[in-house]
């Protein structure tokens, strides 16, 4: 049934790049290489994706980009995830860091910057949390400070997405220590590797293999002050730039995984016999596949929704983005548990693609934010509306 939220565009687009995906990203093997650890990260899918304009579906036609609306961009995510489970975040990632550059950066920066990303040509990686700090962004240790025309920069980040991989770090540090980060003491710094980012640490992942996840150092690193993104204590407002976005690729990313886990349980369920009939004619199971599909059905309305939102109010609809994020995490989990369960013993192989995507959709109920940050973000908004609602 075609689905009424989205336009006829949009929906050519998704059979387009569906196309694109199983005719020349599938073919290379990027996924199954990833899970045998192979590779480290799948440059050759960047590469690809950025030679066919599809690293810069959102960013501004001036800088390479093709200034198309959000929803194409989750809807590369949900597609590339479907097919690998750690192919989603690599191929997007770098995006948002351009957009984040496009909303503060200077025109040198996007010359230098968001032109190659455009093109394929550099991959970011984002270095924001810390060992000590994940989504306690005030407990932040990494500091830059300002001599003449450099900022000496030193500390450490770790779980960057695409670190074994990247040309250039989006890096958030301190830079007025007498102000709390969420309130002007955070800047951004585009450092690239050889500026002495050091990779201290490749790790090695429940799922979500091959995606280049790293640990990373900084010592006394010599960064050019034009390499601020924004101006000093503009930190918090990049971050949310790049977590709106990432948020909602993230809730694509599980939402795919778990499109794919039903998929493999309907097949499944139609092919195997149990008790005189095939498992899809028995009621336990077709009911667990009734509820897999309303799930699925709930979580595309809501990312589509956020997308919709955040292209007409930006960052202040980060509490709908949340509300999308916390559904594609959980209930994302949920069907790929459901569709192991289907299966039975032999979805616990891997014979089967179902157990490394409940490894991989397991990661949505952490990565870009914990469910439970998902559901402070949706309570702390709420009440700011019924009580600015009260005072007006």
């Amino acid at each position: 049934m075609p689905d009424i939220l989205m336009t006829r565009e949009e929906l050519n687009f998704r059979r387009e790049f569906r196309e694109f995906v199983n005719k020349e990203i599938v073919p290379l093997g990027l996924a199954e290489k990833q899970e045998r650890d192979e590779i480290d990260f799948p440059t050759e899918l960047v590469r690809i994706l950025g030679q066919k304009g599809y690293f810069g579906m959102c960013l501004p036609e001036k800088y390479g980009g093709k200034n198309r609306e959000l929803v194409y961009e989750v809807i590369k995510s949900e597609e590339l995830a479907y097919v690998g489970p750690a192919l989603s975040c690599p191929g997007c990632s770098t995006g948002w860091v351009g957009n984040a550059i496009c909303e503060y950066g200077t025109e040198k920066q996007k010359q230098d910057y968001v032109i190659p990303i455009a093109q394929g040509l550099k991959v970011a990686a984002i270095a924001m949390t810390e060992p000590g700090a994940g989504s306690d962004i005030n407990s932040y240790k990494t500091k830059a400070v300002l001599d003449k025309d450099f900022y000496t920069i030193s500390g450490e980040k770790r779980f960057q997405v695409g670190g074994l991989g990247a040309d250039f770090f989006l890096t958030f540090a301190i830079t007025d220590s007498s102000r709390p980060a969420l309130k002007g003491g955070l800047s951004a710094f585009l450092i690239d590797r050889e500026m002495g980012i050091e990779v201290v640490e490749k790790f090695k992942m429940m799922g979500y293999h091959g995606a280049g996840v790293s640990h990373s150092i900084m010592k006394n690193i010599k960064v050019p002050e034009d390499n601020i993104l924004g101006k000093e204590g503009d930190g918090m407002g990049v971050l949310d730039t790049i977590l709106i976005w990432e948020r909602l690729s993230t809730a694509a990313g599980a939402f795919g995984g778990a499109r794919r886990c039903i998929d493999e349980a309907i097949k499944y369920s139609l092919e195997r016999e149990a008790f005189g009939v095939t498992l899809s004619r028995i009621p336990t199971v077709y009911n667990m596949v009734a509820d897999m599909i309303i799930k699925r059905d709930v979580i595309a309305t809501m990312i589509i929704r956020g997308c919709r939102l955040v292209d007409k109010y930006g960052p202040k609809a980060m509490k709908e983005v949340a509300e999308a994020k916390y559904l594609a995490g959980e209930m994302g989990y949920e069907i790929a548990d459901t569709a192991l369960q289907v299966l039975g013993g032999i979805g616990y192989t891997n014979k089967y693609p179902i157990e490394s995507y409940v490894r991989f959709v397991r990661l949505g109920r952490i990565a870009s934010g914990t469910s439970e940050i998902m559901q402070y973000i949706v309570q702390r908004d709420t009440y700011k509306e019924v009580l600015g609602r009260k005072e007006g």
